[in-house]
């Protein structure tokens, strides 16, 4: 059994070198046709006594042509060129595939139902939008250098640089928008419409995301792996730093408080003085709470998200130019869109009932609704506005049944 277990191990290794030592393929074979001496090398192998010495003539050789050869690199090393090139890959793999699931089923349902869907499939869906921006920025940024193995010319990388930060921003503001907005609805009891197609969120969000990258225009440039801030720049790593952090301390404690809401007191308390069965009553109000806690969910993952981003800023200030910072950074920004997958599934599974409205949904539209209750027990649904209702209920945009204003009068 130990035998097994050594040449389990064994195997496995070779196999994540033979992994890793792909990519040193190309290079040995070039290597391998331009100099004839590597040729000549080969064939004095059969001389033992100058085989040691023609090895180490070989690798010696090979050093000074790297050190030579990577000099001219942004990079400080081969090693650390390879593993942000490796995980920045898998990384964008995991988060497209997790983003293009999430627009998809977004989508499905929406064409499916045929009405614009509630707040707690909206949020995923455009977090997974601002996602999928970023996921397409940072593939013609890192492409770049996996190919070339230099970065992209001056012009080019600010632009690049530039538009990464304003995707970045408009992430952070997407949810930052959502966690105050949900905070004002759950503990301040603020009901307010967030426009036709949510364009108010979307306003604010673009509007603050452009004065933001138009503000730092001059510091994007090259740094040692991608295009971002330049690496000489202080500015941009300080000034992100201090936004991510008041973002995510607002996130958090909107988080917070929602949870400990939710957890404290009934939610809509307003139930308790209209004109429906306690029955019904109990269940919009759990309903609600359920639509709460989903849409905070979401904002747990954005603040977990931008964790490695804050470590990444800090050493661009502090100028730690080792490739973990980057690997941290790169893993920390495509977890949105695979912790947004990984919480979309756990919030809706992995199919879409499209028979009816969902136990969160009430129609999906913020418009006005009436039940019908006989006996405690809902017979009927009558949308057309009729006064033989004896319960008029209302949708806002974040899909929360409230009774209507008409009722408390």
């Amino acid at each position: 059994m130990t035998s097994l277990y050594h040449h389990g191990s064994i195997i496995v290794a070779n196999l994540i070198i033979l992994i890793l030592g792909l990519p040193y393929a190309g290079e040995a074979l070039s290597l391998h046709f331009n100099n004839n001496n590597y040729l000549n090398w080969s064939l004095l192998v059969n001389n033992i006594h100058d085989h040691n010495k023609l090895i180490y003539n070989k690798v010696q050789f090979q050093q000074e042509d790297n050190v030579e050869l990577y000099s001219t690199f942004p990079f400080d090393s081969r090693t650390g060129y390879l593993v942000v090139i490796i995980s920045s890959y898998l990384a964008l793999y995991f988060n497209f595939v997790g983003t293009s699931y999430v627009l998809y089923r977004s989508y499905y349902r929406r064409r499916s139902n045929g009405v614009s869907l509630p707040m707690t499939l909206r949020v995923p869906m455009y977090i997974a939008i601002t996602d999928l921006f970023l996921i397409l920025t940072h593939v013609v940024n890192i492409s770049h250098m996996a190919i070339t193995k230099t970065l992209w010319k001056d012009s080019y990388c600010k632009i690049i640089g530039g538009l990464n930060n304003f995707f970045q921003c408009m992430n952070m503001f997407l949810v930052g928008g959502v966690a105050v907005t949900t905070f004002l609805r759950v503990k301040r009891g603020r009901f307010f419409s967030l426009g036709k197609y949510d364009y108010k969120l979307f306003t604010g969000m673009i509007s603050l995301s452009s004065l933001i990258t138009i503000i730092f225009y001059k510091s994007y440039g090259p740094n040692n792996y991608w295009c971002g801030g330049e690496f000489s720049d202080k500015v941009l790593a300080i000034s992100s730093l201090c936004i991510i952090s008041v973002v995510m301390l607002v996130s958090l404690y909107c988080y917070i408080s929602i949870i400990r809401e939710m957890r404290s007191i009934k939610i809509e308390e307003c139930f308790e003085n209209s004109n429906i069965p306690e029955e019904i009553a109990v269940q919009r109000k759990e309903t609600n709470k359920r639509i709460y806690s989903k849409i905070s969910s979401y904002i747990l993952i954005f603040i977990i998200q931008y964790v490695p981003v804050t470590i990444y800023n800090i050493g661009h200030i502090i100028r730690v130019k080792h490739y973990w910072v980057y690997v941290v950074c790169d893993i920390g920004i495509n977890f949105g869109g695979i912790g947004n997958f990984i919480q979309y599934t756990i919030n809706e599974g992995w199919s879409d009932d499209i028979r009816g409205d969902t136990s969160d949904s009430y129609g999906l539209n913020p418009t006005n609704f009436r039940y019908t209750y006989a006996g405690g027990r809902q017979s009927s649904v009558n949308n057309d506005n009729s006064m033989n209702s004896n319960f008029d209920g209302v949708v806002d945009s974040f899909g929360i049944i409230r009774p209507s204003p008409q009722k408390n009068r």
